[in-house]
């Protein structure tokens, strides 16, 4: 004899009950004290001022050192246009380094101070005539070329 079978019924799955609370979904856990909380929060704060701090320092050598390549044309050593000089006083509205500033502050450095000017870029004087140590080249020539006439001029 046949064995019956028993029809099956399907049933739509239900959905798990929801137990959680707030708390547990944002990854807290409900035990935490409101202590423990706001102590986390001020090591988080600590720790973001801090690599904010070193951001910061790090960008201020880089602009340090970009015044100073700017101030290398017109200066034996660009970094002395920063000497006694803050660095916001290179910068822009928009803080970044200004070339213009830079090179009006590095062009006063070599007038106020002629031995931190580039050599290459130091205008002779008017009325100081180079002295000539026998360079065939020149027009005095190497016969005119002495100790005592270098010294007369």
């Amino acid at each position: 004899m046949p064995e019956s079978i028993e029809p099956t019924t399907t049933t739509e799955p239900t959905a798990p009950e929801d137990t959680s609370t707030p708390a547990t979904e944002a990854g807290q856990e409900t035990t935490e004290r409101p202590a423990q909380r706001e102590a986390r929060y001020r090591l988080a704060a600590r720790a973001a001022e801090a690599e904010r701090d070193a951001l910061r320092e790090r960008l201020g050598t880089y602009q340090r050192a970009e015044v100073a390549a700017l101030a290398g044309e017109h200066l034996i050593d660009g970094a002395d246009v920063l000497v006694g000089t803050d660095l916001a006083a290179f910068l822009g509205e928009d803080g970044q380094v200004d070339p213009a500033k830079v090179k009006a502050a590095a062009e006063a450095a070599a007038v106020g101070h002629p031995h931190w000017g580039r050599r290459d870029r130091l205008r002779r004087q008017p009325g100081i005539r180079p002295v000539n140590f026998g360079d065939p080249q020149r027009e005095d020539g190497p016969g005119n070329a002495s100790w005592s006439s270098a010294l007369k001029r």
